[in-house]
């Protein structure tokens, strides 16, 4: 009987040190994790607007998924333009050329689907969250 209670304190002991563990590693208090890890990786990439805009049209699919349930699709073309305005400035600075008129272009849009706001709230935070990046990408503060 002793040996039975020994064994069962030390694997709920074991059980418990795992689980604290487990919270340690993916506690970090934000709701969404991918995210977090994106937005430090950041820094370690080569190329920080790839990291921005790739994150950009992360958020955007989350909000278009949600949008798509509640409206049917109606929406749609307001993400496809997003998405058509970051192609054509991330083309161009992918050849070197820093159009601020097509950075302006996708600003725009993008503060269009934020306007909508056909979306859970998660997901508005987030589109208004990349909307302050690319703002801060444009005036070079990136």
């Amino acid at each position: 009987m002793r040996h039975l209670l020994t064994k069962a304190l030390i694997g709920s002991g074991v059980l418990l040190s795992s689980i604290t563990a487990q919270a340690q590693v993916y506690g970090s208090g934000s709701w969404d994790r991918g995210r977090l890890s994106v937005e430090f990786g950041r820094t370690q990439n080569s190329d920080p607007s790839r990291s921005l805009f790739d994150q950009v049209r992360r958020d955007l699919g989350r909000a278009e998924s949600i949008s798509d349930r509640y409206n049917y699709g109606r929406n749609r073309g307001h993400f496809n333009k997003v998405r058509k305005e970051m192609g054509e400035f991330q083309s161009k600075l992918a050849n070197g050329r820093f159009d601020r008129h097509e950075l302006d272009d996708v600003i725009k849009s993008l503060q269009r689907v934020v306007n909508d706001n056909n979306y859970g709230y998660r997901e508005g935070d987030n589109l208004r969250a990349d909307l302050d990046r690319l703002r801060e990408f444009r005036g070079g503060r990136y």
